[in-house]
C-alpha cells in the first residue's frame, strides 16, 4: 500500500487505473494493510499462491466498490461457512465517495 496525503493524491492526477487499488489517504497508514487484487480476465491466468494465514489473522474484508452486492453477500457467505471465519467483517469500499479521491481518479473532473 503508498499512503498519501490529499496533496499527494491531486499531483497524480489522473491516477493510473493500476495503481488505485494500492492507494490509501496517510490517516489510515496505521493499518498497514496489505490488499490483493484480481481482475477476471486475469483471476486464473498466471501464477496463483498459497499464503497459509490462521483466520484469525483476518478481521476485515474490503470488497470493491463496484462489486454486486448479490456477490458479495455470496462471497461472505462461502467464507463464513469456514472453521474461524464467521466473525470476519466484510464491507464494501466506499472510495467513490470522497470527492478529492474521486477528482484525482478522473484527472480534476467530477
Amino acid at each position: 500500500m503508498r499512503y498519501l496525503n490529499l496533496t499527494q493524491v491531486r499531483d497524480l492526477s489522473p491516477i493510473p487505473d493500476d495503481d488505485l487499488p494500492f492507494l490509501k489517504r496517510v490517516t489510515f497508514e496505521a493499518e498497514s494493510e496489505y490488499r490483493v487484487v484480481a481482475w477476471e480476465e486475469d483471476l486464473f491466468a498466471g501464477v496463483t499462491y498459497a499464503l497459509p494465514m490462521p483466520a484469525r489473522l483476518i478481521k476485515k474484508v474490503t470488497l470493491g466498490p463496484l462489486m454486486p452486492r448479490s456477490l458479495a453477500m455470496t462471497l461472505k457467505d462461502i467464507a463464513c461457512e469456514f472453521v474461524g471465519c464467521e466473525e470476519i467483517n466484510f464491507t464494501h469500499s466506499r472510495v467513490h465517495n470522497n470527492e478529492s479521491w474521486r477528482a484525482a481518479i478522473d484527472g480534476g473532473h467530477i
